[in-house]
């Protein structure tokens, strides 16, 4: 939530591109891990946590992995689809001065908007490290692309005002796909990551045809 925070903060008040800021503290937070660790794993030696967030099932059949990610996709659904704050957001993104003059507060509503945003990044690294079983300070350097691209296939709007809760979690289950088929398939690092950006590039084009006709 703090870090959440201070992407906020600076968006905000600093009134800098979104983008930038985010990329900019990714690379703090990652600087500060690796200053902190050494650039060296960290062993977790707690057999509960790592069964619980990583290898834990419910019932012996549903991953508790699955669990939480359906928790905070529920969570993400009723915020967008069924509160004042949903509502807001989307106004923001479709027309971000008709929203000022409506009354919405801007300022606040991105704010809240990157700490929730902490907190599910949060819940996603403690299960990432269950299932490394140590906390990796220079890892998942690649999940950022995986979740662009996730976003855009899911039909959210690159230019903002329209997203889509269900279409996203659809484009994260299609990425999730393209990874593990291309594993399966012996597809090396350097290949993995060039189709991850034709993907990307093809979804956006797909939906600069397609978005003006809607």
């Amino acid at each position: 939530m703090a870090l959440g925070a201070v992407n906020g903060v600076i968006i905000v008040k600093g009134r800098i591109e979104p983008f930038l800021v985010t990329l900019a503290t990714m690379n703090i937070f990652r600087g500060i891990a690796l200053m902190a660790t050494g650039g060296r794993p960290v062993p977790i030696v707690s057999e509960a946590f790592i069964s619980f967030f990583g290898n834990g099932f419910l019932f012996g059949v549903i991953p508790i992995p699955v669990l939480i990610t359906a928790f905070f996709f529920a969570i993400s659904l009723l915020l967008y689809k069924k509160t004042k704050y949903g509502f807001f957001t989307r106004a923001i993104g479709g027309n971000i001065e008709a929203a000022r003059v409506a009354g919405i507060n801007i300022q606040l509503v991105k704010f809240f908007t990157y700490v929730i945003n902490g907190v599910f990044a949060f819940f996603a690294g403690l299960i990432l490290a269950a299932l490394m079983s140590s906390g990796l300070p220079n890892i998942a350097t690649d999940l950022p692309l995986d979740a662009i691209s996730a976003v855009i296939l899911g039909g959210t709007a690159i230019a903002g005002g329209f997203g889509n809760v269900l279409g996203t979690l659809g484009g994260a289950l299609i990425m999730s796909t393209l990874n593990s088929g291309m594993s399966l398939l012996g597809a090396q690092y350097p290949v993995q990551i060039f189709v991850k950006g034709v993907v990307i590039i093809f979804a956006v084009l797909l939906d600069n045809v397609v978005r003006p006709r809607n």
